[in-house]
């Protein structure tokens, strides 16, 4: 009886052991992980004496002209007006946003909001980028009234659908978080179908701060 007690406390002593180190040699494994990831996602670029992050997030703004699948006649032509936030969560990039298009800025009759996620390129001069996504719109649209004989006539229906928006941003750079550029997007759902460009205002949250001067030493 005493041989059995002994070697089930040395089992359950050495089992407890093996556990231990394996769970510090896990925590070890995630610390190293996580510490890798921090330096990597905090990881800066230094250009004309001042420090920026390389993985920023940015908005991106503008207006443009857009063509729609809907409208009748010369109507199809309209403007369009949007904003993007464009982030990154760990080492993924997602955009979330907004535009609202009609026959001009005056008449704006479609809203259309969407979250995305891509892939994005930032180099010192210009940043490049391609997301897709869903999209929820609000729209109203005409439809010809087949009741009237010579079809003149145009009745009116509100909609809202689900779709899918895909969009492809290029960016000249003014400053490294400050730039001019153009997008092409395109919005599709089974009511209509609207693509276009638009005339970006770039503005990263890249800067850091100014590159620290080292003083002589001999001063």
């Amino acid at each position: 009886m005493k041989f059995i007690f002994i070697v089930c406390f040395y089992f359950t002593f050495f089992t407890c052991l093996c556990q231990n180190d394996s769970q510090e040699e896990e925590q070890a494994v995630s610390h190293t992980k996580m510490d890798t990831l921090l330096q990597y996602l905090t990881k800066e670029v230094v250009y004309d004496k001042k420090r920026y992050l390389v993985y920023n997030n940015w908005v991106s703004g503008g207006v443009g002209f857009s063509y729609n699948s809907n409208w009748y006649n010369e109507h199809t032509d309209e403007r369009n007006i949007g904003v993007d936030l464009n982030f990154n969560i760990r080492k993924y990039y997602y955009s979330a946003g907004v535009f609202a298009s009609g026959r001009d800025l005056a008449k704006i009759n479609n809203y259309s909001f969407f979250a995305l996620t891509g892939l994005r390129k930032e180099l010192l001069k210009s940043n490049w980028s391609i997301f897709v996504g869903p999209s929820l719109s609000y729209f109203r649209r005409p439809l010809l009234d087949t009741n009237i004989m010579d079809k003149s006539t145009v009745r009116f229906s509100l909609f809202n659908r689900v779709g899918l928006y895909a969009k492809c941003e290029v960016v000249v750079k003014l400053k490294y978080d400050i730039g001019l550029g153009l997008q092409v997007f395109a919005n599709y759902n089974d009511v209509q179908f609207i693509y276009g460009v638009r005339f970006l205002l770039y503005l990263s949250s890249a800067f850091r701060g100014n590159v620290a001067i080292r003083k002589n030493a001999a001063e």
